[in-house]
């Protein structure tokens, strides 16, 4: 379907407009189909320009299956970028489980969002860790530079600050030999975004708030979300509770509880069908050696008999003989 090359192509350069070439082929497309690999690209592509949009990806749930069909078709990248973005996915959901704490430190909001959090997160960073190993392989510089970026946010809710910042030089690294791009620039928005929230968590106000500074206005829902977000961690750190509480309610008006009610319940039902997933694969592994047993002893079976036959038959002439 040469309307997705289109927008892959569009993609770093204006991701507003492949979002847009996306949602016309669903909104225009009546009785059009997909085959396996186009419904596959699409799921990756519409993933993709809504994550460099700074949009939630809570629809993009099935990125999983284009992940899952690149993994044995198509070309490799496809299948790394498609994991990146299922990391993503993860990743957010992650951080739907996630409220500040009176201490500027995130802490999950529920106790059953605490019994999700490690798993969601190691979910997350699986995906997200291959992803990267694929970009390096295949000299993938912008796919390498999403990896990265996720990489320093899944350190920032592991709480490893000092890894995100490490991860952070060696992005801005390769920020500085890419395009200036519009989709370029979003992703240098939020590695910095990173940097800020690291900064912020460790009481490092000064530096936290320069970054900011050179972020400027937020962009998108996501963008306001996180700088309240680091704006509260350096407002408890430097014991300034008025401004602390203002940022939490503004950041409480944005992401009200309603979307991380939602958030939690996608997430036990994405990891409930990963389980079954994984209990199915156990099944038919237990069934494949079961029936490898049973041919095994079939075989043994059938070559004793073949013996003995042999046996016997030998003892039959041998009888004969002799009565003679």
């Amino acid at each position: 379907m040469p309307v997705l090359e289109k927008a892959d192509a569009l993609m770093a350069s204006d991701p507003q407009g492949a979002l847009e070439m996306l949602s016309a082929v669903v909104n225009g497309g009546k009785g059009m189909t997909m085959d396996r690999h186009e419904r596959a690209y699409f799921l990756l592509l519409r993933a993709e320009a809504e994550y460099m949009c700074g949009m939630p990806l809570v629809r993009d749930t099935s990125v999983a299956d284009a992940a899952e069909y690149f993994r044995n078709h198509g070309s490799k990248g496809l299948y790394g970028r498609a994991l990146m973005m299922e990391g993503a996915v993860w990743q957010q959901m992650a951080d739907t489980l996630l409220v500040p704490g009176p201490d500027g430190m995130d802490v999950p909001w529920t106790e059953g969002a605490q019994e999700l959090l490690a798993d969601t997160l190691a979910r997350a960073g699986d995906r997200i860790s291959r992803g990267i190993a694929i970009a390096r392989e295949t000299g993938d510089t912008e796919a390498l530079l999403i990896g990265y970026e996720l990489l320093g946010r899944q350190y920032n809710l592991g709480k490893q600050y000092g890894r995100t910042l490490d991860c952070v030089r060696e992005a801005e690294s390769y920020c500085g030999g890419m395009a200036d791009t519009e989709g370029m620039r979003n992703i240098s928005r939020m590695i910095s975004l990173n940097k800020a929230e690291a900064y912020a968590s460790l009481g490092l106000a000064d530096s936290a708030g320069k970054v900011l500074e050179r972020i400027g206005r937020p962009e998108g829902l996501a963008d306001s979300i996180r700088m309240y977000r680091i704006r509260y961690a350096m407002a408890v750190n430097g014991a300034d509770w008025k401004t602390a509480a203002e940022d939490r309610d503004a950041m409480a008006a944005l992401a009200d509880s309603a979307a991380y009610m939602q958030g939690l319940r996608i997430v036990g039902l994405m990891l409930e069908n990963e389980d079954l997933k994984e209990q199915a694969a156990v099944r038919q592994n237990r069934m494949s050696a079961v029936l490898a047993a049973v041919a095994v002893l079939v075989l043994a079976a059938v070559a004793v008999y073949s013996v003995l036959r042999v046996r016997l038959r030998k003892l039959r002439r041998e009888n004969a003989a002799l009565k003679e």
